[in-house]
């Protein structure tokens, strides 16, 4: 059955250099079928495009889109997926290294499902040493913000790795999966209309939210294996990505919690970005590059006041 099932991998790149090349190389050596792969470019300026460009010629389902802006993450996979003509598309970071059997693993799996076509499916992901990655999580909640705030999500995540390894099901059903390595019929992507393209390190959560909310499930599958290289894709522009995904966190919760809750997450955030500015402004007396977390920071703050009094959802870029 799984075998009927087409499949476009989806990547979206800015400035991943050397990272790229090893994905698209891995998506290459599939063992499952891949008939479309689509880059998309986000106006890079490091060149990792015209290697996409030089095997274009070679491999005629190798598609490259080079955008004039960097439209970000989520915008970007909306329009690869839009330009995809397979039953199901496999979105992938450009730090990400499948191995040979990953996709046709997931595609097993997915059709095993009852609703397979209200599902999402996703990867374990390692790190490059071969050691668990989280790669699934719960929605975010109050909780949660006022964790960060006192440091303690470092100490948690240790323990969200261990439980990781020590489980022993195949697959299992979870609120949200990660973005860097995801797999769903493309009808369910276009149902739930994509990506919110104002978000940023948000979007995959809130994508799985939505989808379970319509009724679908979120599935993690521990024999699937993805190799992630965190920050492989971001180390670039370190500052922006702090901030987005702080702002972005805000923006989730005015979607889908009242605006009591909002207003109080909102409080927690700008004293999370105080308290980091204060520690990183310190740091920076003995290493120079804290000042780009101190900026990332600013930013944030920035951000939140321009999002909560002026309606303002752009991304930082």
């Amino acid at each position: 059955m799984s075998n009927n099932f087409s499949v476009s991998a989806i990547v979206v790149n800015y400035n991943s250099g050397q990272w790229l090349e090893k994905c698209i190389s891995a998506l290459l050596n599939s063992t499952y079928p891949v008939k479309e792969i689509i880059v998309v470019d986000n106006n890079s300026t490091d060149d990792s495009w015209k290697f996409i460009l030089s095997l274009k010629n070679i491999h005629k389902n190798i598609f490259l889109h080079n955008m004039n802006k960097n439209l970000g993450y989520s915008e970007g996979n909306n329009y690869g997926v839009s330009k995809s003509s397979s039953d199901l598309v496999f979105i992938l970071n450009p730090d990400a290294i499948i191995e040979p059997n990953t996709i046709k693993t997931l595609v097993t799996n997915l059709t095993t499902l009852k609703n397979m076509r209200a599902s999402i499916i996703a990867p374990q992901l390692y790190n490059l040493n071969g050691t668990h990655q989280i790669s699934y999580w719960n929605f975010p909640n109050l909780l949660d913000i006022i964790i960060e705030v006192c440091f303690l999500n470092y100490l948690l995540k240790i323990f969200k790795v261990k439980s990781i390894i020590k489980k022993n099901k195949s697959i299992i059903e979870c609120d949200a999966v990660s973005g860097a390595s995801m797999m769903m019929f493309k009808e369910r992507f276009l149902k739930l209309k994509g990506f919110d393209k104002t978000l940023f390190w948000m979007d995959d959560i809130d994508l799985c939210y939505r989808n379970k909310k319509d009724n679908g499930k979120n599935i993690v599958v521990l024999n699937a294996k993805v190799f992630h290289y965190i920050g492989g894709s971001s180390s670039s522009n370190y500052d922006k990505v702090i901030a987005n995904q702080i702002v972005s966190k805000l923006k989730f919760f005015k979607k889908h919690k009242s605006p009591i809750y909002v207003l109080i997450v909102a409080i927690f955030l700008i004293i999370q970005c105080i308290s980091r500015l204060i520690i990183f402004a310190l740091l920076s007396i003995f290493n120079q590059k804290f000042l780009l977390k101190f900026k990332g920071y600013y930013l944030a703050i920035k951000g939140c006041y321009k999002f909560l009094i002026k309606n303002d959802d752009k991304i930082f870029t």
